[in-house]
């Protein structure tokens, strides 16, 4: 099963692509239908690093959170710009 997300404009107001790939009632019914258990252990690990990253940057000075926080953002770029590459 392959899902996609849309990103609205700073208008708020959804594109034409968007409004052609996205059906909300299919949407609902792909999510009421899903075994989420199955992703338990993927969202323990999850929120277990968020955690630990968050301690890390209540301990950093201003300046090595922002290289943290730009670090992450980097990455998150990447991997999103790997899958879009894929659609």
């Amino acid at each position: 099963m392959v899902r996609s997300a849309w990103v609205v404009n700073k208008a708020g107001k959804n594109s034409a692509a968007y409004s052609a790939d996205y059906d909300p009632e299919a949407e609902r019914e792909n999510s009421a239908s899903t075994d989420w258990s199955l992703y338990q252990s993927e969202w323990d690990a999850h929120v277990a690093e968020l955690k630990k990253l968050s301690i890390k940057l209540k301990r950093r000075k201003p300046d090595e959170a922002r290289k943290l926080m730009a670090d992450f953002a980097r990455r998150m770029r990447a991997k999103i710009e790997a899958l879009s590459s894929l659609i």
